[in-house]
């Protein structure tokens, strides 16, 4: 039965879009989509396929139990389906997260220093970022205080955008003294053609005194 099958599906002028024909015999059918998947999609393993029509070269009203041995569950509509653990999901894939966190890194007043860094892969991501600026000891009078996320390295503000990819904590008198500066990033859309590293950039500006540094720069990938 297989091979006559497989001889009409290759007699067919529209193979190449799938079987056009149908059967009287919905066990013929049922046969013929099986062998045309076999042949098309080789690499896929289904228990059974019902309730299929094929017409102008498609295949509609199909239902799949299995496929490569795992349940098979219909999306609906603006109802994607998400992991049922903690999980991560893979490189590459919706969802993917990255994370760095680097703390207690020595400042130099007025120096931009790229403290954490991820590499983003092609494709759409949320890009966020946390930055704390903590005087060691003494008193610490700060002038300036900026955070901010970008695609270059170095002591300079390449990338910044005040208002959409930064964080300038505001400076008071808790500050002036033994308390930290802490500023946060929200989520940042960032779309890349090929692998690009991001850096969460700090700057701090006081007298007297040292100062460390702390940042965590993450991205989701959206798309």
């Amino acid at each position: 039965m297989r091979k006559l099958l497989l001889i009409l599906l290759l007699a067919s002028p529209c193979f190449g879009a799938g079987p056009k024909h149908s059967f009287q015999d919905p066990l013929i059918n049922d046969e013929l989509i099986n062998v045309y998947k076999d042949i098309k999609n080789p690499q896929i393993n289904y228990t059974s396929i019902s309730s299929a029509t094929i017409s102008s070269g498609s295949i509609t009203n199909l239902t799949v139990t299995n496929i490569n041995g795992s349940a098979y569950t219909a999306i609906v509509a603006g109802q994607l389906p998400a992991t049922a653990t903690n999980d991560n999901a893979a490189a590459g894939k919706l969802g993917e997260y990255l994370y760095n966190f680097v703390g207690n890194v020595p400042a130099t007043s007025g120096v931009y220093i790229a403290i954490s860094t991820i590499t983003l892969t092609a494709g759409d991501w949320d890009v966020s970022a946390n930055c704390l600026i903590a005087p060691d000891a003494g008193t610490v009078v700060f002038t300036v205080a900026v955070c901010y996320v970008t695609a270059t390295p170095g002591n300079n503000t390449t990338g910044l955008i005040q208002g959409d990819n930064d964080a300038e904590p505001t400076i008071n008198n808790a500050n002036n003294g033994n308390a930290n500066i802490t500023g946060a990033i929200p989520a940042v859309r960032v779309s890349v053609a090929g692998s690009t590293p991001y850096y969460l950039k700090i700057r701090a500006n006081w007298t007297t005194s040292t100062v460390s540094i702390y940042g965590r720069i993450s991205a989701r990938r959206v798309r």
